[in-house]
């Protein structure tokens, strides 16, 4: 999928290189409820050589049945995993200890200055919320759309131990692959539109049918042994939620978003869209 991609993003590789040389540590962060897609590819070889942690955040939404296994199988293919919840602050202090362990053993014992952080991911998992908490103030702008923070910013904190975060936007690869890109757009990883509606709220259905069908019953009151068709699903929810446009007919892309963002904000519950 090409044409979407914003000309500030196309930048960003080659800022993350200038910049690499100023930091210790790189966290990169990704979203527990899909700890591949939500991934660039390209970020582990633009930070090389520096050490790297993967954060996996947004850990209050993700379906805790998953998330520890997840860590596990990351961590078996050679990855320092940390899950986070960087809303409420779990698990943060854990980070902060680790990049001072990783860093701790390449510095001098002479070394006095601050250590210094590249916090790096997709646009829209959860950066700017992991860098308030790791420097206890909301420094760091935060936002529900992705691209919130265009240009890089350094956050000071006062630790233990002293911090500077560099915060630069979320990047994405220029192509989005087939296979998830939906599940980039059911977590609002990328603009509302990028990806066909029929594609984001399809791959969504599969899964709540599949392994969540209870949750859909409770939010909406609809009885999912009868609806087989996410098509149905939108005109149920439609119905019962006075979605309905000319004629009383439903409004289809009305509840597409009312379901999508529900599933975002959590109001259907710990949901992964990513399984081990």
């Amino acid at each position: 999928m090409t044409g979407w991609y914003p000309g500030h993003m196309a930048r960003i590789p080659r800022a993350l290189r200038d910049k690499l040389k100023l930091v210790d540590v790189v966290l990169e962060a990704a979203d527990a409820r899909a700890p591949r897609a939500s991934r660039n590819p390209q970020l582990p070889g633009l930070v090389a050589p520096r050490p790297r942690l993967l954060v996996l955040t947004r850990l209050d939404l993700a379906d805790s049945a998953y998330s520890a296994a997840w860590a596990e199988r990351l961590a078996g293919e050679g990855e320092a995993v940390y899950c986070v919840n960087a809303v409420g602050g779990d698990g943060v202090e854990a980070v902060g200890r680790a990049c001072q362990a990783v860093v701790g053993g390449l510095l001098p014992r002479s070394w006095h200055r601050p250590l210094r952080l590249m916090v790096v991911g997709v646009a829209n998992v959860g950066k700017s919320s992991l860098i308030n908490r790791l420097a206890g103030a909301r420094s760091a702008r935060t936002g529900a759309l992705p691209g919130v923070t265009r240009g890089e910013q350094w956050i000071r904190a006062s630790g233990p131990p002293p911090m500077e975060i560099l915060d630069l936007p979320g990047v994405l690869p220029p192509r989005l692959a087939a296979d998830t890109a939906w599940v980039l757009a059911a977590l609002g990883l990328v603009p509302w539109g990028t990806v066909p509606l029929t594609e984001v709220v399809e791959g969504l259905w599969s899964v709540l049918q599949g392994r969540y069908p209870e949750l859909v019953s409770r939010r909406y009151g609809v009885a999912t042994e009868e609806v087989m068709e996410w098509e149905e699903l939108l005109q149920a929810i439609a119905r019962r939620r006075g979605l309905l446009g000319p004629g009383g007919r439903p409004d289809i892309e009305r509840a597409a978003r009312v379901l999508v963002g529900d599933f975002q904000e959590g109001k259907l519950g710990r949901i992964n869209l990513e399984f081990p």
